[in-house]
């Protein structure tokens, strides 16, 4: 398998794998009834990851309800008592702080976009709610809506080497993203086209993943942007 096949995956034929997956640089979020070649492309690609199958309220949509780095955990308190205890168990194996938030905007994985330096979060979140986040994950949170999208997790990537972000948007908005961020970045699209690149992508700062119709091209983008060439 060629390394450009290796990084390509879906969940049951859906190429926006980041609404199901959730990752830092050592431990990953999966579905309970995902594919064994789904684990096994990751324990490659993401090579020495611990990969822990888990659900949320009983649900697949992982990397919605999700945003994580290298010191954080935050997910919507909706987790039934066993998923919580499970998940709690993962967060102190891996030294994790885990905050399980009460929020009606609880799409956590579009809601924030951040690295290990810092984060964008939207606008729609209560700047107490703001506080108890950036507490969690160890880094300043800036709201900010960017070009009217009130999500920037879904049209940002980014790690501690750099980000991903919309082709779209213009320059003011790139700008705002890379002072806040602390990392330069390049516009880019995914899964044939398209700017959401937040949804289509899964990566940490060492590797990265995306939906099985994204292009060679926008694969090349796509690791430029993240630092990986």
């Amino acid at each position: 398998m060629n390394d450009i096949e290796l990084k390509k995956i879906t969940y049951f034929n859906n190429p926006w794998i980041r609404t199901f997956f959730a990752l830092n640089d050592t431990l990953a979020f999966v579905p309970l009834d995902a594919k064994q070649l789904v684990f096994s492309k990751m324990s490659v690609v993401f090579e020495g990851i611990d990969i822990q199958p888990i659900s949320i309220a009983s649900s697949s949509i992982i990397g919605i309800y999700t945003v994580m780095n290298n010191n954080g955990i935050v997910m919507p308190n909706i987790l039934e008592e066993k998923e919580k205890e499970i998940i709690k168990g993962i967060a102190r194996k891996h030294d994790l702080n885990l905050y399980l938030s009460n929020t009606k905007w609880n799409g956590f994985g579009n809601n924030l976009v951040l690295n290990n330096k810092a984060g964008i979060c939207s606008t729609k979140l209560s700047r107490t709610e703001i506080n108890k986040i950036s507490d969690v994950l160890g880094v300043e949170l800036v709201p900010l809506d960017i070009a009217g999208y009130k999500t920037p997790g879904s049209i940002i990537i980014a790690n501690d080497n750099g980000f991903g972000i919309h082709f779209r948007i213009e320059p003011d908005d790139y700008k705002s993203v890379e002072e806040i961020l602390k990392v330069k970045g390049k516009r880019c699209t995914v899964n044939f086209g398209s700017g959401f690149v937040g949804i289509g992508v899964l990566h940490n700062g060492k590797s990265y993943m995306v939906g099985n119709t994204t292009t060679p091209f926008e694969m090349g983008a796509i690791e430029e942007a993240l630092g990986f060439i």
